[in-house]
């Protein structure tokens, strides 16, 4: 296979398994990704991400599990490069805490620890959710004050999930002290923070604590607006010409305009391969500093063109055809 079919076998299975990712469909994602390894092709860092998102977004952690585990024993195995991405673990925290799997969550915490995993916020927090939604609220919050005093910040949804333990438990004092923290660490908090407060203030017959709660959500809410208010004060003008209209209209849709096509130089851009369909640029992928991939415009050829659009057709009128 030469490197421009082997560039254009990759854009199109890339761009199936984003697809299929937005399903999901776990089945779909799974066949395309076998028979691009059946074919010699290396799916990018990218691929992999949209597979990791249809695995989460189907609660599939059997499967999601096998991927990490593959990646894990290459790595173990003496690839260095076949690290396991610190979100692909918080993926697979996640669907444990839908489906409340305290074993599998306790077991993965470990193992993120044991593999060195170094963005641990979301996946403790996470866990303190579980923790909390299976009747574990003093350990959750035990979990969550921990992060406090490393200097970690706890998700909005970990406070919120100890709030309403402490609240279904009618312990007025836990879920206070609890939204006090939330109020000083989190950055996310809603609505719902202070109203599982004042449901458990009505349950006890505490009026004051209702009054006093309602208060602290109108003071919250005033806060909100005016930050939404600044926010669009603070937003950029929008630029004037063609090109720079182009931009402006290129960033909000999140696409990437040709080199030059913008009103600035650009050679080189860190674009997605499904954002990279459409565009008349012929892309070489290598993997950048920061891990990802840098992507160098050029021509597509024509006959390149075609045969994505034929290889496009015969996949849509014949799928079986493909399979490894």
């Amino acid at each position: 296979m030469t490197p421009d079919q082997e560039w254009l076998v990759m854009q199109i299975n890339h761009l199936l398994i984003a697809t299929y990712a937005e399903v999901p469909d776990t089945e779909a994602v799974t066949s395309v990704l076998a028979r691009l390894l059946f074919l010699g092709v290396q799916p990018t860092k990218q691929t992999y991400n949209h597979v990791v998102r249809a695995y989460e977004a189907a609660g599939d952690a059997s499967r999601l599990e096998f991927l990490i585990k593959s990646l894990e024993d290459e790595h173990d195995g003496g690839n260095p490069d076949a690290r396991v991405p610190d979100h692909w673990y918080a993926s697979l925290m996640r669907v444990y805490r839908t489906t409340r799997d305290v074993e599998s969550a306790l077991a993965l915490m470990e193992r993120a620890a044991d593999r060195g995993v170094k963005d641990t916020a979301p996946i403790i927090s996470d866990l303190a959710v579980v923790a909390a939604a299976t009747g574990s609220v003093r350990w959750a919050d035990t979990m969550v004050r921990d992060m406090e005093d490393a200097g970690m910040t706890p998700s909005g949804d970990a406070y919120l999930h100890i709030i309403r333990a402490y609240s279904d438990q009618l312990d007025i004092s836990g879920a206070q002290q609890a939204l006090a923290r939330a109020q000083t660490h989190a950055h996310a908090l809603t609505d719902e923070h202070y109203e599982a407060l004042v449901t458990a203030c009505l349950a006890v017959d505490d009026d004051a604590g209702v009054r006093r709660v309602q208060q602290e959500l109108r003071q919250h809410q005033r806060r909100q607006q005016r930050a939404r208010s600044q926010q669009q004060q603070q937003a950029a003008p929008v630029a004037t010409g063609i090109g720079g209209s182009r931009a402006v209209m290129a960033a909000a849709e999140g696409a990437v305009l040709p080199a030059g096509n913008n009103g600035d130089a650009a050679g080189v851009s860190d674009v997605d391969p499904d954002r990279a369909q459409g565009q008349s640029a012929m892309t070489h992928h290598h993997d950048g500093d920061d891990g990802g991939e840098v992507v160098v415009g050029g021509a597509v050829p024509e006959h390149v063109q075609a045969a994505w659009q034929q290889g496009f057709q015969l996949h849509m009128l014949a799928p079986d055809r493909f399979a490894p």
